[in-house]
């Protein structure tokens, strides 16, 4: 290859995604080509397995390297393996290191790359990317291009990632508040309302929903965290004026701090949301909600 400069990374992280890879990279390859005009990256971070996940990674690593060849196109595959037996006993720090680590390596090998998209390799992104345009026209108008620094979308058939979800007056995760459950759904309702009823982006202070891209010069020195001691000085650090305005649930309420088996919720956050909000706090951040859907 000439060069190795890329226009985006798709980036995240790996454990028992077999049964889905095929049709997420098969939708990173239509977006790919489409937006980025075939100067991309995937990088992931591989966590030890029982399926077949390592194997399609590395086939699919071949294929890329025989298409380069053959069309001179400027497709780079980048496979972290975990070789450690336990990167943390909870699972946010777990993911959070494995994003890190995607990110590391971009920064090291695509320094200049001005988008990254930071992505689940399981169901939510296996459902067919149909309409690709949705996510191009963010690039190709300027005023749609200065509205978002971090861009994430809808769902069907509801908005699913609440535990990433941070928007007033829900500014604090929906596992550190009583009747989580009931929270949840309450909050999703909210959302899906909100985003049928609008044509515009939607502000928040954090957002995931399985699909984001970013402006890597926005988030360079931004780190994931699970932790929720960060979590917490971040959010009070960064959000005063909107607690303030908003009489945010999260500090009108007492938090709680449970144990829900897949979570601990006294050690762990949702990482992207220390993510995002380092980005507000250091460079004033937009974080946004796209209506649109794009796998569908």
């Amino acid at each position: 290859m000439e060069s190795t400069n890329v226009e985006c990374c798709f980036c995240g992280p790996i454990k028992q995604c077999a049964s889905f890879l095929p049709a997420v990279l098969k939708n990173i390859k239509k977006i790919g080509s489409y937006v980025f005009k075939n100067k991309y990256a995937i990088i992931v971070f591989y966590d030890k397995s029982s399926d077949s996940s390592l194997k399609q990674l590395q086939n699919y690593e071949k294929q890329i390297q025989e298409l380069n060849l053959k069309n001179k196109t400027n497709i780079q595959m980048h496979i972290i393996i975990n070789y450690a037996t336990t990167l943390s006993p909870y699972r946010t720090h777990r993911i959070a290191t494995a994003r890190n680590a995607c990110l590391t390596l971009m920064k090291k090998e695509y320094g200049e790359c001005p988008y990254f998209i930071m992505m689940d390799f399981d169901d939510p992104n296996s459902k067919p990317c149909q309409y690709p345009e949705k996510l191009m026209k963010y690039f190709d108008t300027t005023k749609l291009l200065n509205q978002w620094d971090a861009l994430s979308f809808q769902t069907t058939p509801h908005y699913y990632d609440i535990w990433a979800l941070s928007i007033p007056p829900f500014s604090f995760s929906y596992n550190h508040l009583p009747n989580n459950d009931t929270y949840y759904y309450n909050i999703q309702n909210i959302m899906d309302k909100k985003l049928l009823n609008t044509k515009q982006l939607v502000p928040c202070i954090s957002a995931f929903n399985g699909f984001a891209i970013y402006k890597t010069a926005v988030f360079n020195d931004c780190q994931y965290s699970g932790d929720i001691r960060d979590s917490v000085k971040q959010s009070r650090q960064t959000n005063g004026d909107w607690i303030e305005q908003h009489k945010h649930v999260a500090y009108a309420s007492t938090l709680v701090f449970l144990d829900y088996g897949n979570v601990k919720g006294k050690y762990e956050d949702c990482e992207h949301r220390p993510f995002h909000m380092q980005a507000i706090q250091k460079h004033g951040a937009k974080i946004r909600i796209s209506p649109e859907i794009l796998f569908i």
